[in-house]
């Protein structure tokens, strides 16, 4: 297991740019803190993400749950890492997962059509949405009594919505 953080301080202003942790565990790759992904700082967020990537990779989980606003070289930085994480396993073909986007940075990657480079995990109060034909993740747990899968609400563009009890 390897644990990896990134710091980052705008040296005019002395502001915390960049605050992430990175951790390779087996074949996954797991990011969480990021809090800003724009034009301040997507080239180090972009160039710590691709040096993380190793062959070997089956999952790459990004939490954006912590994220309020992505501008345009913020999602640079995403399909970079989704374009690097491709060329360096081509046969594995790694899967790059967006877990728990705030709304407005959801509504971002389905306008631009990001979602259907990335598996997107999207928990809006009791619906779990997914995306690019992944399965549904349920992020509570099922009581022992009921193992049938939730109804799906709907089912839009790819993305199936379903109910979690």
């Amino acid at each position: 297991m390897h644990y990896f953080g990134v710091f980052i301080r705008s040296s005019a202003k002395n502001e915390r740019l960049l605050d992430m942790q990175i951790k390779q565990s087996n074949q996954m790759l797991s990011v969480r803190g990021i809090r800003e992904l724009n034009a301040a700082n997507a080239h180090a967020v972009r160039d710590a993400l691709c040096a993380a990537v190793v062959p070997g990779l089956q999952v790459i989980e990004v939490d954006l749950s912590e994220l309020n606003f992505v501008d345009g070289c913020g999602l640079g930085a995403l399909a970079a890492l989704y374009k690097t994480a491709s060329e360096r396993d081509a046969d594995a073909n790694p899967i790059v997962r967006l877990i728990n986007p705030q709304p407005a940075v959801l509504q971002v990657i389905e306008l631009t059509r990001m979602h259907h480079l990335f598996e997107v995990v999207a928990r809006a109060d009791e619906l779990v949405v997914t995306y690019n034909d992944a399965s549904p993740v349920t992020l509570a747990p099922t009581p022992a009594a009921d193992l049938s899968p939730a109804p799906t609400i709907a089912e839009v563009d790819g993305a199936v919505i379903r109910a979690v009890s």
